[in-house]
Formats: C-alpha cells, sequence, structure tokens
C-alpha cells in the first residue's frame, strides 16, 4: 500500500506540473486511475481477510468457527 501510495504522490505532482505547463495530462490521470483502482481493490481484499470466519479449536478437537 505505501508502494501505491508512493506512486500516486509522483503521479498527482506529475499531474500538477503538466496542467502548469499546458502539456496533456490525458496519460498521467490514466495512471492515477489505474493506482486508484489497485489501492480499492487491496484495501477490499484485506477486509475481506480481516473479516474471514475465523477457527478456534477446543480441547475437545471440535472446530468453532465466529
Amino acid at each position: 500500500m505505501e508502494q501505491l501510495q508512493r506512486q500516486l504522490n509522483i503521479l498527482q505532482r506529475q499531474l500538477g506540473d503538466a496542467e502548469e505547463s499546458g502539456r496533456p495530462v490525458v496519460a498521467i490521470q490514466r495512471q492515477i486511475n489505474t493506482v486508484m483502482d489497485n489501492m480499492t481493490a487491496l484495501r477490499t481484499n484485506a477486509t475481506m481477510l480481516h473479516n474471514a470466519p475465523r477457527c478456534q479449536v477446543e480441547e475437545s478437537g471440535d472446530m468453532l468457527w465466529a
């Protein structure tokens, strides 16, 4: 996630520079969208893993799912 955040920061600076100098920004905006999509996917996966059922094995050997 940190690497994606660094990429996003760099791209946002590049976007600002391009806008100020009148250069085309479409390619940079697409890259930003790709990074944002990757960040969203990573957060979604992390949430799913965090909310996954957990198994607790009792002394009797029974498995309890919560």
